[in-house]
């Protein structure tokens, strides 16, 4: 019997939740709550506006991996300890932005004031801009100071970083070579495509009939060719650093011996049958250069989680007599 795994996102990516509160107004911003829920290290003080976000945000994500309590008990502090780590994760970036005196310039603001404009008119209006904060527990300027901090990595973390002060992340050849060979993997994978409003037990069929092929002796790359609809060629396959891909993915693909391919797994996009592949030490060694901002970011993240584990949280006494699971989660402020 073919089990059909999901693929979910448990733990988001730093770079998309972290956020700065710089306190600039926004568009499209409703009723804020400024009080203080948490102390991050002893300075960074957290807003319950920003407590809220980044709660809602995780505890969504956790739901489509299948849980679904999370008012009390276990599940409320499943999600309390995610919102802790990412809270703690930003204070150690926006420690590095004040480390090295990075400040945005008028012509970053003026792109930032382009990108939230464009959101607004891509969710159809100032209304459906607030509605869509609203939706996601935003505010604007939560939105605005998201929007920010990608500014902070892109434009000056990144450059500064890699090359190689205070020793955070070396970018030499060998140190990139290195990183590769422990910390990356190689697969490729049969996908299945699932389109909005199409029939999902139509394509479920197809993808038990691949992966029945597969068991009868037929190379991946033929059934690949017949089936697949990924956009890299099987027998190539691709790299991924750890820690890069969907938990779920990476947890299947370094399940899996070299050579070996899973069983179906279901993802929101749709069915996949993954293959790991040897890592290519020529190919790697030919190539460091299409492996530099991969290796970067894995390496940056993995400084940012354990200089974050340094950091305690320190709940205040607003926190802990006003602050409940529906203060938390209720889409209009209290």
């Amino acid at each position: 019997m073919i089990k059909i795994k999901k693929i979910t996102s448990v733990f988001l990516l730093i770079l998309a939740t972290a956020i700065v509160l710089c306190g600039c107004s926004a568009k499209g911003g409703f009723s804020v709550n400024k009080k203080t829920v948490c102390t991050v290290g002893g300075s960074y003080k957290v807003t319950m506006d920003e407590y809220k976000y980044f709660f809602y945000t995780h505890m969504q994500d956790l739901s489509i991996s299948g849980d679904d309590d999370f008012s009390s008990g276990e599940g409320f502090e499943k999600v309390k300890g995610y919102t802790e780590s990412s809270l703690k994760r930003k204070t150690v970036i926006m420690t590095l932005v004040d480390k090295y005196g990075i400040e945005l310039t008028d012509e970053d603001r003026v792109k930032i004031n382009d990108y939230v404009e464009s959101q607004i008119e891509e969710q159809g209006g100032e209304d459906a801009y607030r509605d869509w904060l609203l939706d996601n527990r935003l505010t604007g300027d939560i939105f605005r100071s998201q929007v920010e901090l990608t500014f902070f990595y892109d434009v000056y973390l990144r450059d500064l970083l890699s090359t190689g002060i205070d020793n955070i992340v070396v970018m030499t050849p060998d140190a990139i070579y290195e990183d590769v060979k422990n910390n990356f993997y190689r697969y490729s994978q049969i996908f299945l495509r699932l389109d909005p409003g199409e029939n999902s037990l139509d394509l479920e069929a197809d993808i038990k009939e691949a992966y029945e092929k597969l068991e009868s002796g037929v190379s991946f790359e033929k059934v690949a060719e017949e089936y697949s609809e990924w956009n890299i060629s099987a027998e190539k396959g691709t790299y991924a650093a750890k820690g890069e891909k969907d938990m779920l993915l990476e947890e299947t693909v370094l399940s899996l011996e070299s050579g070996k391919y899973s069983e179906v797994v279901a993802s929101t996009e749709g069915y996949h049958i993954f293959l790991r592949m040897d890592i290519d030490d020529g190919y790697v060694r030919e190539n460091l250069e299409l492996f530099e901002d991969q290796s970067f970011a894995r390496r940056y993240l993995e400084y940012i989680s354990a200089e974050s584990e340094k950091l305690a949280v320190e709940y205040t006494d607003y926190y802990n007599s006003k602050v409940d699971y529906y203060a938390l989660t209720c889409r209009e402020e209290l």
